[in-house]
């Protein structure tokens, strides 16, 4: 059941801030908390905006967190490649939810530069994988939902995939029940 964008927003901005109530620290892009706490309020609005119900909204903010902590250098580029090799898949990926662009283009013809200016895409392009991905593994069981998502391919349990795929959903589960959308 979906439910209003603006009922939404502050339940998908309390997600946000339980899960990481300080900025990443980032060296090259300094953030207060005021500056992180107003990024994230943007982020829940347009997520908000776009999400199908509490459980696609508990799985972004659920992705975002573990694909990029909801740092700075992740959600508006580019990444600071200074803090690790595998940050941003080595500057391949893009955006909180570390989408990784195939041929620098997304079906949208949007490129890298297109979606850290433009949250939006980016949100869009990311839910977009995240159906693709729910739909592709559901014969592989309700644990494999997010295995595309998490690494290109459904997979059996216990491979690094599924396990990339099920921390995910985990997450998104117990953000579910600790932090239930309130009934109208």
């Amino acid at each position: 059941m979906g439910h209003p964008p603006r009922s939404m927003q502050p339940w998908i901005l309390a997600l946000l801030l339980a899960l990481a109530p300080r900025p990443f620290a980032v060296p090259s892009m300094p953030e207060t908390q005021d500056a992180y706490e107003h990024r994230l309020n943007d982020v829940a609005t347009q997520l908000a905006a776009q999400v199908k119900g509490s459980r696609e909204a508990a799985l972004m903010v659920a992705l975002a967190y573990m694909e990029s902590g909801f740092a700075v250098d992740a959600d508006v580029g580019p990444c600071d490649l200074r803090l690790g090799r595998e940050r941003c898949d080595g500057g391949r990926s893009v955006s909180m939810w570390q989408v990784m662009i195939a041929n620098d283009e997304t079906r949208e013809g949007w490129d890298k530069a297109d979606l850290f200016a433009h949250r939006e895409h980016a949100i869009h392009e990311a839910l977009q994988r995240v159906r693709r991905s729910l739909g592709a593994c559901r014969a592989f069981g309700p644990d494999a939902v997010l295995d595309v998502y998490a690494g290109g391919r459904c997979s059996a349990p216990g491979e690094l995939v599924r396990a990339k795929g099920l921390q995910r959903l985990a997450l998104a589960r117990r953000l579910l029940d600790r932090h239930p959308f309130p009934k109208l």
